[in-house]
């Protein structure tokens, strides 16, 4: 019985680990998008954050996406962005391995899985019109 217990003992870290992992790893599940300017958005189940290109930080110097911003969303607003983006994945026309000047990239978290839109796609304006609508509602 001793014996037992002591492989309990042992044990315990890594279940206590495991449980850790995925409570942490459920609430990073969400998505970023980076649009052709440079702007980053953070997209989960109840906000969205955007975070604009600064002129410091833009290849012209002079380049700004405006102020930051964070929004409540709906769960309905969620999943409708869940959809657009599946769409969007889906149909690989319009996609690039490439992230170039222009270009759209979706990163799936927590996976961080990377999707790459090219500048004038069908696929980019969806995704970069859904996100406008969930956020300025």
């Amino acid at each position: 019985m001793n014996k037992s217990i002591y492989i309990l003992l042992l044990l315990l870290p890594l279940f206590t680990q495991c449980i850790t992992q995925k409570t942490n790893s459920s609430k990073m599940a969400g998505y970023e998008y980076i649009d052709g300017s440079g702007n980053k958005y953070t997209i989960t189940s109840t906000t969205i954050t955007y975070d604009p290109m600064t002129p410091e930080r833009s290849s012209s110097g002079t380049y700004s996406g405006g102020e930051p911003y964070t929004v409540n969303i709906e769960e309905k607003n969620f999943n409708d962005l869940k959809l657009v983006f599946k769409k969007c994945i889906d149909n690989k026309t319009g996609q690039t391995s490439e992230r170039n000047k222009g270009t759209g990239m979706l990163i799936v978290l927590p996976e961080r899985i990377t999707y790459i839109f090219e500048m004038n796609s069908p696929q980019k304006k969806e995704i970069e019109d859904a996100i406008y609508l969930a956020s300025h509602r």
